[in-house]
């Protein structure tokens, strides 16, 4: 067994936490609040060492761009949202971060997310000399184009393409099937992780 005190928190906090699977208790609720806490105090130093400070507050400081008192006052307007009278202040700062929010997006992702995707979707339904690819693409364009009609809402869906868009719900239910097992695969993982380390960092056993 460790003689590491830094050892025994980390199983305590390890225990702790596992504890919820038997009942809610205060140890539990205890550990749940230290976490945010502890979550929330590192992400505002993150912020404020890495990206407040030096792109905002340390120029300013220096007096070189006076242009960044302009953001700094609608991230003031911000915390007015927490004043009854005054809340639709918040709305300005907000509607210019989802308006240059969208803009970059539209921008910067138009062409990978939407038009490389798109692009890739187009494929040839006979390969010639080789079977695999051509399944490959029944496979890829049939889906596509099932799951498409599966969210198509605006005529009733009747006959073949009601018949069209069930198996369009047929590939949503594996694509969702392979994302749930791919998260509990790394669930699971870090949860070995934390018995190794209660057995052999903790315990000392198999070492």
């Amino acid at each position: 067994m460790s003689n590491d005190i830094w050892v025994w928190i980390g199983a305590f906090l390890t225990l702790g936490t596992y504890s919820i699977l038997f009942k809610d208790n205060p140890v539990y609720r205890v550990l749940e609040a230290l976490f945010v806490a502890i979550l929330a105090g590192h992400s505002v130093v993150i912020n404020w060492y890495n990206f407040q400070k030096p792109t905002l507050t340390g120029r300013l400081g220096e007096g070189k761009e006076w242009t960044l008192i302009i953001p700094l006052f609608l991230a003031a307007l911000m915390y007015f949202r927490y004043s009854r009278k005054y809340a639709w202040l918040a709305r300005y700062p907000m509607a210019f971060l989802m308006g240059i929010g969208a803009a970059y997006v539209l921008t910067k992702n138009l062409k990978p997310m939407f038009l490389a995707q798109a692009r890739a979707t187009m494929l040839p339904l006979w390969v010639p000399g080789n079977i695999g690819a051509t399944i490959n693409n029944w496979i890829v364009v049939i889906g596509v184009a099932s799951v498409l009609t599966y969210f198509f809402f605006t005529i009733r869906k009747q006959g073949p393409v009601n018949a069209f868009s069930r198996v369009g719900r047929i590939y949503l239910m594996i694509a969702f099937g392979a994302l749930f097992a791919d998260t509990v695969l790394g669930r699971v993982s870090v949860t070995l992780v934390r018995f190794q380390f209660l057995l052999q960092d903790w315990l000392g056993l198999g070492m």
